[in-house]
């Protein structure tokens, strides 16, 4: 099989890093802060320095992010030939791309943790945006039960005795967080929705390399950030992890693919660079196999 010749039909290059090189040892460090005192935890398998055709004559600013983009195993080769389409969330009503500043909610996502022997290849892609902004018009969720304390505060407000900034955190409870379910503020072609979480990196982790930013700082409370997006004096929070939607695929450009599963406590035995991008390629036809597969069900 001439494997080459398939991901050049994919429309994908991808190179292994050295172990020992930098640039693996800083998504290494991005993986293993983000999951620190998490309650999951995945395993790096390999990281491939990845490249598409389409993506060489985007011209990006320095104004970039890495973030995660994950997505069932069994759709990644078409994810790698036809490009990342935006598809609809739980939180808006209109679709776009969902990425994420933690390798655990990012797995989540694609429920790398209903079985040990699961195994995922995620994408770190570089972000070109103008303005990072938070939902304003939002729906609080009346069924969730942390909301009980907001509910109750806005109950008890008296106008007189307001005389805080909703946008200043309270540091006597600075883990406030009111849980809401929609929302319906619009983005525009070069912004990103930031859809807060629970917890987001520490401000402090983040680095530049190259022209793009990469936030390896590990979870602390997001409303420990100063973070916009107050509402009452509690931080309008919508899961465990920040989500940031984008409304086209023009704005990232795929850089790296990253092979993980859930930790095991066996030590991982790593093999040589060659031999896992022989699996990787391997892997990549075998999904490839059962789209194509899927689609003579269908047109069958």
């Amino acid at each position: 099989m001439n494997y080459d010749f398939l991901l050049e039909k994919l429309g994908v290059t991808i190179d292994p890093l050295e172990r020992n090189g930098s640039e693996y040892k800083t998504i290494l460090n991005y993986i293993e802060n983000g999951q620190k005192d998490q309650d999951d935890e995945i395993e790096c398998i390999d990281i491939f320095k990845a490249t598409r055709p389409i993506d060489v004559h985007k011209d990006f600013d320095d104004n970039t992010l890495l973030l995660w983009y994950g997505c069932f195993t069994s759709s990644v080769a078409s994810k790698l030939m036809n490009g990342i389409s935006p598809s609809f969330n739980k939180f808006t009503d209109y679709k776009s791309i969902s990425l994420w500043d933690n390798v655990i909610g990012c797995s989540n996502n694609i429920d790398l943790f209903k079985s040990k022997d699961n195994k995922g290849i995620l994408m770190l892609v570089q972000v070109n945006y103008q303005d990072i902004i938070v939902p304003s018009l939002v729906e609080v969720d009346k069924n969730n039960k942390l909301n009980q304390e907001y509910f109750a505060s806005i109950s008890n407000y008296n106008e007189d005795d307001d005389t805080e900034d909703e946008n200043e955190t309270n540091t006597n409870n600075i883990d406030r967080n009111v849980y809401c379910t929609k929302v319906q503020d619009k983005v525009e072609i070069d912004q990103i929705l930031k859809i807060n979480g629970k917890y987001s990196p520490d401000p402090n982790g983040l680095v530049v390399v190259e022209n793009y930013s990469i936030p390896l700082g590990t979870p602390i409370l997001s409303t420990k950030t100063n973070n916009q997006g107050w509402l009452n004096g509690y931080l309008k929070t919508f899961g465990t992890y920040n989500q940031f939607l984008i409304p086209h695929h023009g704005m990232i450009k795929l850089k790296y693919l990253v092979v993980i599963k859930p930790k095991e406590k066996r030590k991982y035995k790593s093999k040589n660079n060659s031999n896992n991008s022989n699996k990787l390629k391997e892997d990549i036809i075998d999904l490839d196999k059962e789209e194509k597969e899927k689609k003579e069900k269908i047109t069958g």
